[in-house]
């Protein structure tokens, strides 16, 4: 996936978000790849290039961490759904306010409705960033722990400076 994602045809027309990716030389090799993997937690994983290193285009053995399930989508913002609003916030036309909503464990919950957009991202930074400390805690990998442990901790900063969050990876 890895391959077809930064030069595959149909992978890069799925995956817009990897244009521009590439895979460090040595991991064109599956078996230097493989090598890489079998000294990582691993199993039941998902291969990640931008936590570590937000923004980050290339798949490399120092760049790379594995996920879990949870901790993967815990980093998905979708934005090409999100619209206009901040992170966590929408818009709830049947009551002419802005909704503040949060996924945990892979269930959806509404954290309130709010007049001002701004308001309902703050309540959003708050909530992520305890879920992000959760989540930080049950890590096997201390990277992923750390790097986890410092979003929450911009998301605070964010929210105490009444600035908006982007999406980091």
């Amino acid at each position: 996936n890895m391959l077809d994602r930064c030069y595959g045809q149909d992978g890069r027309k799925a995956h817009a978000s990897y244009e521009g990716c590439v895979v460090a030389p040595e991991w064109l090799v599956f078996s230097a790849f493989k090598a890489w993997m079998l000294r990582q937690p691993w199993e039941g994983g998902y291969l990640d290039k931008d936590l570590l290193f937000p923004g980050n285009r290339v798949y490399a053995p120092e760049r790379c961490v594995f996920l879990d399930a949870q901790t993967n989508t815990l980093l998905n913002h979708q934005l090409a759904k999100r619209g206009d609003y901040p992170i966590g916030v929408s818009w709830d036309k049947s009551r002419g306010l802005f909704q503040s909503k949060i996924r945990r464990y892979r269930r959806s919950y509404n954290l309130g409705r709010y007049s001002d957009p701004m308001v309902a991202h703050s309540v959003w930074q708050r909530e992520k960033a305890l879920v992000i400390r959760e989540i930080a805690l049950t890590q096997r990998d201390w990277r992923v722990s750390g790097a986890l442990m410092d979003w929450a901790d911009m998301l605070d900063e964010d929210r105490r400076l009444g600035r908006e969050s982007l999406a980091r990876c």
